[in-house]
């Protein structure tokens, strides 16, 4: 998973690489997505360069309020959906502490380009294969349990490291 390549781009290459990078997601979700295709008609005529200027910060945010009458206006999952059904493989859910709880679905290509995220930044604070770590079991993307490819399994998560 480390990719020394783009862990060292220069700030320019970033900046291209994420325009590329966002103008595929909205090739992807603009229209397939009816939730995300309607708050954002207005600004998909834009090129991807136009996207990440000043206007970007205009957009509109999406707001889990927003999520959970989705999901119960068209339930089980909403309209926040960019793929049919069976191409998700994971369904994370939350508790509904809040009064709903919202469920988000990934597909195998998702859960793996967010283990690369994860790789990266426990590589960046020093964390191998070989260290135990902790990570509370949060729901969706927030999980950050599992990103190296040999993580310990569950029963071996421990807050500190074993003694030497």
């Amino acid at each position: 998973m480390h990719k020394i390549d783009v862990e060292t781009m220069t700030p320019d290459r970033v900046a291209a690489g994420q325009r590329d990078r966002f103008a595929a997601l909205m090739s992807a979700i603009i229209p397939a997505n009816a939730l995300y295709a309607g708050k954002f008609q207005t600004f998909v005529q834009k090129s991807a360069t136009d996207l990440l200027s000043s206007d970007f910060l205009l957009w509109p945010l999406t707001t889990r309020t927003e999520l959970e009458k989705d999901q119960l206006d068209h339930p089980p999952y909403g309209t926040k959906l960019t793929f049919p059904v069976s191409a998700y493989t994971r369904l994370h859910q939350t508790s509904g502490s809040s009064g709903v709880p919202l469920r988000c679905l990934d597909r195998a290509e998702d859960w793996n380009w967010w283990k690369t995220l994860w790789a990266t930044i426990y590589r960046a604070a020093g964390v191998s294969e070989s260290d135990i770590f902790f990570s509370h079991f949060h729901s969706g993307h927030s999980s950050a349990f599992g990103p190296l490819s040999k993580a310990p399994p569950p029963s071996a998560i421990s807050a500190s490291r074993p003694a030497a």
